[in-house]
């Protein structure tokens, strides 16, 4: 849907969209600046924000996204309804806070009281789709900003990689589209060197020990074990490293800036999970 207005600058941009949005069926406008035009404004306002959503959503090219981009700019410049003269703001999430829960399908005992409450909301939401009869908290971090990393720590001292990665759906609105990875830090391939370096010395000191004993001797008897045990813990961790190259979790939604949800979940131990919250933190006023 089109409504043409007077600024030319706004009418070539209307036109490049047609040419850049390679297929996918979007809405471009001009908004007239007279008082006259005001009914068509709010139309075409609305028409902009649904096509843009469309255009995040159907994979409009970087270019195309521009496009629209500028067009939404020259809207603001010309006087949106409702706002003679002022210019819109985006609405942005200040940052997004991530709770790391451990849930234990047979322990009960509910969630522990040092959850968040906006976890704590999310979950009791939740609770006709998980089937958890407690939640421990094992950790949380506070993200800056609408693209960044962080940390975790989990059960056993695990460490896990957060990220990050979202953009508006909607100028004027809240809705925003999340990426959302949860990875194996790289604290098990320190672990795999530190077992390695054990094994190795365990080696030496095992030709240091044949020089004086014979193999059935004690202190032989104990290195070999030691060696054997190593070897075994070597391997596992070579396993786990390769297991940690796949994201535990990896997924992308959408959310309103202010709202909780429960991202995802990932089975450890036989009955228990991690469960990964995610809240959008308004801009302060």
């Amino acid at each position: 849907m089109f409504i043409p207005g007077r600024d030319p600058e706004c009418e070539a941009v209307m036109k490049m969209s047609m040419q850049l949005s390679a297929g996918v069926i979007v809405g471009v406008l001009c908004l007239a600046p007279d008082a006259q035009a005001q009914s068509a404004n709010s139309a075409g306002y609305e028409e902009l924000q649904r096509a843009y959503q469309q255009a995040m959503q159907n994979g409009l090219p970087v270019i195309g996204q521009q496009t629209l981009r500028m067009a939404y700019e020259q809207a603001a410049r010309n006087g949106l309804p409702g706002q003679q003269g002022q210019q819109a703001a985006r609405v942005m999430p200040r940052g997004y806070s991530v709770v790391l829960v451990l849930g234990d399908s047979v322990a009960a005992g509910g969630v522990a009281d040092n959850v968040p409450e906006a976890a704590k909301k999310a979950l009791a939401d939740m609770k006709d789709f998980l089937p958890y009869k407690s939640y421990k908290l094992l950790d949380a971090a506070w993200i800056l900003g609408t693209d960044a990393t962080s940390q975790l720590r989990g059960a056993d001292d695990m460490v896990y990689s957060v990220r990050i990665n979202s953009n508006s759906l909607s100028w004027a609105g809240t809705l925003w589209n999340v990426n959302f990875s949860l990875d194996h830090a790289d604290a098990g391939s320190s672990r795999t060197s530190f077992l390695e370096s054990q094994l190795q010395s365990a080696k030496r000191d095992r030709m240091a020990l044949l020089q004086k004993y014979t193999e059935g001797h004690p202190l032989v008897k104990e290195n070999a074990a030691k060696i054997q045990k190593l070897i075994r813990q070597v391997d596992e961790a070579h396993t786990d490293a390769t297991g940690a190259a796949r994201p535990i979790i990896d997924t992308s939604f959408s959310m309103n800036i202010g709202e909780t949800v429960v991202v995802g979940t990932s089975r450890v131990k036989g009955d228990k999970a991690l469960i990964v919250l995610l809240t959008s933190v308004a801009e302060r006023k």
